[in-house]
Formats: structure tokens, C-alpha cells, sequence
């Protein structure tokens, strides 16, 4: 068990001890919130698996020669060089990409399926209603994937979460790109960059 290098009140603890830890807070009355890391292992199945891509900040000026998924300005879209897109074919289906109107180079995704069904939070730790009408949710980590919605996302390789349950009340959220352990595999063999465009210093971001 250690402390998080960036906050002195996070702990992180192996599975096998969350037990021991678990017992010992309980006995000294600590108030505390437990959160879940997963990490994909050779033993893992790569079409079981679904996951949201982590976007970092991008410099303007790509090499639109390589591979490359990333976030747009404005309006967050999810955009591709074409090369990607080349590199997915075989992968993926029903996907809809057309020229980016704001960046030439790019390809922004105009289509995909959205999953059938919503996706369970058995954890959550707070629902808040946004302006649009639609719900978002603060949650442990976990985040549970039907049949029906795995075979989806396994031919699709993207698609749209647009909807969440904590298994007794379903709350609309606005459309979340998910991708598939195929698809993410894919990408990391491709060497792709994943990043976001940094936008101007006078942007002012907004929610998806």
C-alpha cells in the first residue's frame, strides 16, 4: 500500500489486501471512499473488454502521415488521420467519418452505433443533472458492460454510451465514445498518438 504521488489522502492498495485495509478503516471509524483501477492482463480476454480512451493535450500541427486519434476544440469531437482510419478498416463497422470542418488534415467520426443497452455503475457516489437535460455520474471505476452491448462494441470497434443505470433508475447522458479491446489493441500496435488539440488560450471548455 502507498500514497498517491499527487494527493497525500489517496492510497493505493493491491487487490489482495483491500480486505485487510478495508477491516482495519471500518475499526477505527475512518470515513473513506473506495475507487477501482483495472489493469488488462495476458489472462484477459480482448473482446470482453471495453474501455474509455484517455486523451492527452496535443500541440496543433500533426503528422498527418501517421496514425493518430485525438479530441478537436469547440466542440470535442473525435477526429483521425486518415491513415488511422485505413488501419481500422478490418475492425470496425457502421463508422461514418467525414473531412473536419474546422481542421482539413482530419477526419472527424460523423457515425456510430450507440450501445443497446445502458451502462451499469454499480458505484455511484453522485448523479447531477446538466443543463442539456441529460445526467452525469461520479462512480468508483467500475463500469459494467452487457452481452448485448459487447457484441455491438466487438463489431462496431466504436460506439456511443449514451445512457447509464445503477441498476434501479436508467439516467440519459450525453454521447460517450467507448472503444473495444480489439480496437485499443489495434492502436497500440499501430503506435498511434492520442492526443487532444490544445485549444487557444482564450477557449472556454464545455462538457460532451
Amino acid at each position: 500500500m502507498r500514497s498517491s504521488a499527487d494527493d497525500p489522502f489517496d492510497w493505493i492498495v493491491n487487490a489482495e489486501n483491500r480486505n485487510e485495509v478495508e477491516g482495519l478503516l471500518r475499526r477505527v471509524s475512518a470515513d473513506y471512499k473506495l475507487f477501482y483501477e483495472f489493469e488488462v492482463d495476458a489472462t484477459d480476454a480482448i473482446d470482453r473488454i471495453a474501455a474509455y480512451l484517455s486523451i492527452d493535450t496535443f500541440t496543433p500541427g500533426i503528422d498527418t502521415s501517421k496514425s493518430a486519434i485525438l479530441k478537436t476544440p469547440a466542440d470535442f469531437s473525435l477526429a483521425a488521420t486518415k491513415p488511422l482510419i485505413d488501419s481500422l478498416g478490418d475492425i470496425t463497422a457502421g463508422l461514418s467519418w467525414t473531412k473536419h470542418e474546422n481542421f482539413g488534415e482530419l477526419f472527424k467520426l460523423s457515425g456510430a452505433a450507440e450501445l443497446p443497452d445502458p451502462v451499469k455503475l454499480p458505484g455511484i457516489h453522485r448523479v447531477q443533472k446538466l443543463t442539456t437535460g441529460r445526467w452525469e455520474a461520479s462512480y468508483d471505476g467500475r463500469a459494467l458492460m452487457t452481452s448485448n452491448n459487447l457484441k455491438t462494441l466487438s463489431s462496431c470497434g466504436i460506439a456511443w454510451i449514451t445512457s447509464f443505470s445503477d441498476y434501479s433508475d436508467t439516467y440519459q447522458q450525453e454521447p460517450f465514445p467507448v472503444f473495444s479491446g480489439n480496437l485499443l489493441q489495434t492502436l497500440k500496435r499501430a503506435g498511434a498518438s492520442v492526443a487532444a488539440y490544445l485549444p487557444p488560450e482564450d477557449f472556454e471548455i464545455t462538457p460532451w
